[in-house]
């Protein structure tokens, strides 16, 4: 996306505001280059993501996308699998959250279908070993749930859809996740 001299990547960007000509932004990364005297000069470039080749009349695959927020009680979590979604992203609180009454529910269904946990905050990513009681993002990990790194929920769930609508199964999806965020992880040279 190209707009106010500012080049972000598809990989990153969202619209952030409702009617700001300066709404399209990528919270966690930044934009990927600007234009200068209408030409433009690229700050770093992403790789390709390899396997994501969807053909024109695929049917994209039906995932899930819930926001965790407080007091929910899980009801709608426990139906995920048997309504039909092949995958769910989790939008959890802070760094990768959720209260410890669904974390069962959550287990269960990672057995079933991928599950992603990204972060509903719209900024920053999950982390992975700073917190341990029961839901917190290495509980949540070390039950077979998936980091969905720095994407947002939004950006997870197009990701799985067109991960799994190329063909890819969905064993396969954790591997996907990792290898997209180690894609944007800068080495410092």
């Amino acid at each position: 996306v190209v707009f106010n001299d500012e080049i972000h990547s598809a990989r990153f960007v969202r619209k952030t505001h409702s009617t700001s000509t300066a709404t399209f932004r990528s919270p966690s990364v930044g934009p990927i280059g600007s234009l200068v005297e209408g030409q433009p000069r690229f700050f770093f470039r992403l790789p390709p993501i390899d396997g994501l080749s969807v053909n024109d009349g695929v049917e994209i695959k039906s995932v899930a996308l819930l926001t965790i927020a407080l007091g929910d009680d899980g009801r709608i979590l426990a139906e995920i699998a048997s309504l039909g979604y092949v995958g769910l992203v989790i939008e959890a609180l802070g760094a990768g959250h959720v209260p410890e009454w669904l974390v069962e529910t959550l287990e269960e269904l990672a057995k079933k279908i991928p599950v992603v946990l990204t972060s509903r905050t719209g900024a920053g990513g999950i982390l992975n070993k700073t917190y341990g009681f029961p839901g917190s993002e290495s509980d949540l990990l070390s039950r077979q749930l998936i980091s969905g790194g720095i994407f947002d929920g939004r950006k997870a769930r197009v990701f799985m859809s067109l991960w799994l609508a190329a063909g890819n199964d969905s064993e396969s999806v954790a591997g996907a996740f990792d290898r997209l965020n180690s894609s944007v992880i800068w080495s410092g040279q």
